[in-house]
Order: structure tokens, then C-alpha cells, then sequence
């Protein structure tokens, strides 16, 4: 790509998406989760967070956009927005990462959790079943 050439416009966030996120439009924010949530996670499994993490850190990360959209100025640099939107993720993963004490989460402990509470426990004998009342 030569200095003068301009990137692709699919990389670029358009400046009428911001201007409707600073003024609140709701069009603006829907745009905003259908386009940014799929990159939001592979940001995030990139950060090395599971799937669990990822329904953590979306709605975190929607969060400060919506407490910092206002103050956002795009820079001279393309793709400003998508550099500050990738440093929100950026930091809400590492955040997460410090609450869990440096430790990753394990990946499917909800599906296990799931299955053991369906298994009946062993231990305990089956209730007999109630006795029939006789109709008189």
C-alpha cells in the first residue's frame, strides 16, 4: 500500500456511528453491538479468556463506551476508534484476569456443573412411590 492510498473503508468506523453513539441515538448503539461484537470476541479469546469470560467482559466493555463515547475524539490516526474500543477490551480482560487472582478460568466448568446436578445421587435410596388411593 502506498503512503497516499487510503485503507479499506471496512476497517474504518464511520464518523456518522460515532456521531450518533455521542448523541445517544439508539440506530447508533444497535449498529454498534451488531458490528463490534464479534470483534470484542476475538479480542477477547485472544486475551486468552473462554466463553463464560466473553459474557463478562461484552457488556463491561459496552459499558465504558457508553460512559466515555462523549469525551471520544477521533485522532489523525485511522482506525482510532477501533484501537480505543480494543483498549477498553484490553483492560476489562486484564481486570477480570486480576479478580480471578491471575488464575484462568476453566473452560466448560458450567456444562459439567450442569450434568452433575442431573445425576441422581447414588448414595441416597429411591423414595418409594406414594400409595395408590383406592377410589370408592
Amino acid at each position: 500500500m502506498s503512503p497516499n492510498s487510503v485503507p479499506s473503508s471496512r476497517y474504518l468506523t464511520r464518523i456518522s456511528l460515532i456521531e450518533r453513539l455521542q448523541a445517544s441515538h439508539p440506530s447508533g448503539w444497535e449498529q454498534l453491538i451488531n458490528l463490534y461484537r464479534p470483534l470484542l470476541f476475538h479480542w477477547t479469546k485472544r486475551a486468552g479468556m473462554n466463553i463464560q469470560d466473553f459474557d463478562d467482559v461484552c457488556p463491561d466493555v459496552f459499558r465504558v463506551v457508553t460512559q466515555r463515547i462523549e469525551g471520544f475524539q477521533r485522532g489523525e490516526r485511522m482506525g482510532s476508534f477501533r484501537a480505543w474500543l480494543r483498549e477498553i477490551t484490553r483492560n476489562i480482560c486484564m481486570e477480570l484476569f486480576r479478580k480471578d487472582g491471575g488464575n484462568a478460568r476453566a473452560v466448560g466448568v458450567t456444562d459439567a456443573a450442569i450434568l452433575l446436578g442431573q445425576v441422581r445421587d447414588l448414595l441416597k435410596p429411591p423414595q418409594p412411590p406414594a400409595p395408590a388411593t383406592r377410589l370408592t
